[in-house]
């Protein structure tokens, strides 16, 4: 289970570093005066996806929803988004148990010389 917190931990801090390099070139379209309504809005959409996948990931781990985030009353998530990313999180974290298994059994088979 470790290995796959890992991988959603890896992924959380990528979807991050493409957040803040979107917030600089913003910056410096808005020094150039052009239009940055697009990357606007990828820049919304990466953080409700963010905010929404570490939330998933928080409540995978064991911890309530007041020990992660305490929003305003207007800032409230979408529990369809956590469960969604939730149900993706643990359907990986099966393929790669279901892989691993399956890498030990061929071990083991080969060990005693099937």
């Amino acid at each position: 289970m470790n290995h796959a917190y890992q991988k959603i931990k890896e992924e959380l801090k990528t979807l991050g570093l493409k957040i803040r390099k979107q917030k600089l070139e913003r910056k410096e379209m808005c020094r150039k005066y052009q239009d940055t309504w697009k990357i606007d809005m990828d820049i919304v959409h990466n953080k409700f996806e963010f905010r929404h996948k570490h939330i998933a990931r928080c409540l995978l781990s064991g911890r309530s929803y007041e020990q992660i985030e305490q929003p305003r009353e207007s800032r409230k998530p979408s529990w369809r988004s956590i469960n969604e990313y939730k149900r993706q999180f643990i359907e990986k974290y099966e393929a790669y148990t279901a892989a691993q298994l399956s890498k030990a059994e061929a071990e083991i088979l080969t060990v005693l010389g099937y």
